[in-house]
């Protein structure tokens, strides 16, 4: 497991929280683990069964529900597998600059990084920060 940028607050990250911490949410687990961590630490089993696994998962619901929890968990088992896993965290926050292009060339980057040091897990937290809802008219 090494991480990298930011952390996900609260507590140390090189120790996250496992699926045990997880409460009433059994099949978001077992999706979250087939969908993420699976594809993750055993690509070349994928790979011999000619299947392309998804290139993200994304978890919405409103403050409190445990999406955060949920991404502790991706990374504590993560981090007992064979293999190490590249973990980047951004804040929505983050990902805006001041500048016209920099937010764009700021994620080019992260994603060139997460690439290069894959498998990898980009974490953005509090995503509407850089994508807020959009309204109607225009």
């Amino acid at each position: 497991f090494e991480g990298n940028g930011g952390g996900l607050g609260g507590g140390d990250d090189a120790l996250p929280g496992g699926w045990e911490t997880l409460a009433g949410v059994d099949t978001q687990v077992r999706v979250l683990k087939e969908l993420a961590l699976l594809p993750l630490l055993y690509p070349e089993a994928f790979a011999a069964l000619g299947v392309r696994p998804g290139r993200g998962v994304l978890l919405h619901g409103p403050p409190g529900t445990g999406k955060t929890a949920a991404v502790r968990a991706l990374l504590g088992a993560a981090a007992k597998g064979p293999r190490p896993v590249s973990f980047f965290n951004r804040r929505g926050a983050d990902c805006l600059g001041k500048y016209m292009g920099e937010a764009e060339r700021s994620l080019r980057l992260l994603f060139q990084e997460a690439e290069r040091r894959q498998p990898s897990i980009i974490f953005f937290d509090e995503i509407d920060g850089f994508a807020p809802a959009r309204g109607g008219g225009g």
